[in-house]
């Protein structure tokens, strides 16, 4: 888990190479769309998203619909239902995820706030949080919105689709932009609101989280590579952790400092930045 764009697809790759399965079918962020439907369900529920999950606590406080929720994620995780995640030949021989005897997880920066549902039926499951650099992960948010905007990317579904996507509000009805991280301040702020949430499951599940820093794993590979490979158990060949380490590039770590516009919006924000130990 981890806000967006702070290096949770650098992880998820290095967990998938340390022999991780992250499901059948993953998006090109190396997220399970399995787990991502669920994820933007549950936020649905309380009318949130991704770039805007503040009303999604009033899920975790209603009894009523937990226990509701609950019951169809059971049903979901155990026999056909979970083809989604393992595949359909895997579901047809009724795969359970309460039965896997494999190394597997998933990755969505979702995770952050809906955690508490997912840990109620992975009660051990070991959780990696991921964080970067506020400025970083805002400027990087701003940037891909205003490429998805400039490319039209939003314009991309054929008409017949679009007309489809607009009854099926769960996914915005085929706009793949965030309004609210158009604006950098904004993108800023919503880094805190997944920054503050993670440090609260870092107390609440302690001793089972691991907390990576992206800046300390770029530019010290080779410990923090061993630092998750420990944390998850998982024998590694010599072989794939050289890949592992040929596949991280430490110039991404602090990219806000050769930009005098972000070192001022650093400097705006160094209160807040402090807070996480920036």
């Amino acid at each position: 888990m981890g806000m967006h764009r702070s290096g949770t697809t650098l992880i998820a790759g290095m967990l998938q190479k340390m022999g991780i399965f992250l499901g059948k079918k993953l998006d090109v962020n190396q997220e399970s769309t399995y787990f991502q439907k669920i994820n933007k369900w549950l936020l649905s529920l309380a009318g949130a998203a991704w770039d805007n999950p503040d009303t999604f606590d009033l899920v975790l406080k209603n009894e009523i619909l937990l226990n509701d929720i609950h019951d169809r994620l059971n049903r979901s995780f155990t026999g056909v239902y979970a083809f989604g995640y393992f595949g359909l030949m895997a579901a047809v021989r009724k795969a359970s995820m309460m039965s896997i005897t494999i190394p597997w997880g998933w990755k969505d920066p979702r995770n952050t706030f809906t955690l508490p549902i997912f840990t109620t039926h992975f009660p051990d499951a070991k959780i990696i949080h991921v964080y970067r650099h506020g400025v970083d992960v805002a400027q990087s948010l701003k940037t891909r919105e205003d490429r998805i905007l400039t490319t039209g990317m939003n314009r991309n579904l054929q008409n017949f689709k679009q007309m489809i996507a607009i009854s099926i509000p769960v996914i915005r009805g085929g706009i793949l932009s965030s309004v609210i991280c158009q604006d950098r301040q904004n993108a800023f702020d919503l880094w805190v609101k997944y920054m503050s949430r993670a440090k609260e499951h870092e107390i609440r599940y302690s001793g089972q989280i691991m907390s990576v820093r992206y800046e300390s794993l770029l530019e010290n590979p080779i410990d923090g590579v061993e630092d998750i490979r420990r944390f998850i158990r998982i024998p590694l060949a010599d072989r794939t952790r050289l890949d592992i380490h040929s596949s991280i590039n430490n110039n991404r770590a602090y990219a806000y400092q050769n930009n005098p516009e972000l070192l001022q919006f650093a400097e705006d924000n160094s209160d807040a930045l402090r807070r996480f130990g920036y």
